[in-house]
């Protein structure tokens, strides 16, 4: 898990459950990696790999934090005990490919999307058993 994580953790905190975004967001760094081989490809191998390393997604036992941006950092923190509702956006590329959008509102807080997660559905379900316990 990210460093950044692990040093935001309070006392007693333990992660539930971390997601990251799918590599298939950046399918053209990839493609155009491979195209341009002798003109500097794998730096966009490389870039693409640390995009998708930088951006993180957990759930602890007291609330969900989201991590994206390599250089300039964007960080949400929602408290579980705060959310009201979660949902899940796919598109047919996304259901195929194994990722989504993960949408989260709470009390107080607008709606906070979560672009391009992989497996959103196991985050949710991971989600839940957080919240709601093995009902």
């Amino acid at each position: 898990m990210i460093k950044f994580i692990q040093n935001q953790l309070r006392k007693g905190e333990l992660v539930q459950y971390s997601a990251r975004v799918s590599h298939w967001v950046y399918f053209w760094y990839y493609f155009f990696g491979f195209g341009f081989w002798f003109f500097g490809g794998p730096l966009l191998w490389v870039l693409a790999f640390l995009l998708c390393r930088s951006n993180v997604l957990v759930i602890t036992n007291e609330r969900v934090i989201a991590k994206f941006g390599l250089i300039r950092r964007h960080v949400v923190e929602l408290p579980l005990h705060r959310i009201e509702s979660v949902q899940i956006h796919q598109s047919v590329t996304g259901r195929l490919l194994g990722y989504g959008t993960i949408v989260m509102s709470g009390s107080g807080n607008p709606m906070v999307p979560f672009p391009s997660i992989r497996q959103p559905m196991k985050f949710k379900s991971s989600l839940d058993r957080v919240l709601y316990g093995n009902r």
